[in-house]
């Protein structure tokens, strides 16, 4: 027996859920505000998705979860699973899941830097806090001095001692950006830390490294990235670009 297809809209509160009691073998997210993930009566999860993106399997209910952090509407299909729609209407969309999410407000950037210090290193830190209800994630990150130096980063569950300030979304044409908990942090020390190494390059003097994660590094709350010089004496510039992702 074929099931009639049905949209039925959905208003998440930041980070709640909303259940729909419906039946069917095929849904798809037709519009949201942000990523949401989709739950199906047996337990199975799937996201984040973004518009236009579903599944096909059989369900007896499905819970939608919003993963913005922030008020999320939208329009979800509900159909049986031979339902078709291949339809191509005058014009091809490419779902750009990174402008959603920095339309969300989910997506940061930041560069800082630390003047040289005589007989000292200095060390930078993106520090996501135990509290923060948030996975941080570092998508590139970048360095320079005007010396050359070498620089170790890595991952630590330790702060660094000095805290600057917090963070903004991306989303600069907000009439207020997003603050995110995400911190920066620094210290200058008599000797080179040493954290667990993510990679450690060479950069020579008036020259910016940058690299682009494949795969984004993933913060869980009570860990930090770090940038250590391994060079005394010499300043350094930083760059940064993350996203976070509510934990539920």
């Amino acid at each position: 027996m074929t099931r009639a297809a049905q949209i039925y809209d959905f208003t998440l509160a930041p980070g709640g859920s909303q259940v729909l009691n419906v039946t069917g073998g095929y849904y798809r997210i037709q519009t949201a505000s942000g990523p949401v993930r989709v739950t199906r009566d047996n337990g199975s999860r799937l996201g984040p998705l973004y518009a236009g993106q579903g599944e096909k399997q059989e369900f007896g209910r499905l819970i939608l979860t919003d993963l913005t952090g922030l008020a999320n509407t939208g329009l979800i299909l509900v159909a049986d699973d031979s339902f078709i729609d291949d339809r191509i209407t005058g014009e091809v969309s490419v779902i750009d899941g990174g402008r959603a999410l920095s339309l969300a407000g989910a997506c940061f950037q930041h560069g800082g830097g630390l003047n040289p210090s005589v007989g000292n290193y200095n060390n930078y830190q993106i520090w996501n806090p135990a509290n923060s209800g948030k996975r941080v994630y570092i998508e590139q990150v970048e360095v320079s001095s005007g010396t050359a130096s070498l620089y170790y980063f890595g991952m630590t569950n330790v702060a660094l001692t000095q805290f600057i300030a917090n963070l903004t979304s991306s989303n600069k044409n907000a009439s207020n950006p997003i603050a995110s908990l995400t911190e920066r942090r620094w210290d200058i020390l008599a000797s080179p830390m040493n954290p667990t190494l993510t990679m450690s390059p060479f950069v020579p003097a008036n020259t910016t490294y940058t690299r682009k994660f494949i795969e984004p590094l993933c913060l869980p709350p009570g860990y930090g990235f770090l940038y250590c010089q391994r060079v005394v004496n010499a300043d350094m510039t930083i760059g940064c670009e993350f996203r976070e992702e509510l934990i539920t």
